[in-house]
């Protein structure tokens, strides 16, 4: 990947606890802005190409607490599907703003589809 000036990245499979440690490490204080594009690999089988997204989209939410500032943002990829209401339910109790949005590089028929978390709810 290009590097920009100002942007960190980060190349590792977030699904290891040792990439969310490095990310943790990297991030000494907490980020402002959290933005996962990831998607599981295809196997075919929509219903389970759904679920198996949806949860790393899961992950990335529950993880965001750690990394990003209170009046942070996290943006995550998600399919609509089986298990699109469990994600909603789990951003609206843990953030105060949550919107989704389908980019116009989306195809229409695609599942696709995107969250958009700000401000974290208080516990």
């Amino acid at each position: 990947m290009k590097e920009i000036d100002g942007i960190d990245f980060l190349l590792c499979d977030f699904q290891k606890d040792d990439s969310k440690e490095r990310i943790l490490q990297h991030f000494k204080g907490r980020a402002d802005v959290l933005v996962s594009d990831m998607a599981a690999n295809t196997t075919g089988n929509k219903d389970l190409d759904c679920i198996r997204t949806n949860s790393l989209c899961l992950d990335v939410l529950e993880f965001s607490r750690f990394v990003v500032k209170n009046e942070g943002v996290v943006i995550s990829k998600l399919f609509t599907g089986y298990d699109f209401l469990d994600v909603k339910n789990f951003a609206e109790s843990n953030f105060e703003n949550v919107n989704f949005f389908k980019p116009e590089s989306s195809k229409n028929f695609s599942k696709e589809t995107y969250i958009h978390c700000k401000r974290f709810k208080t516990l």
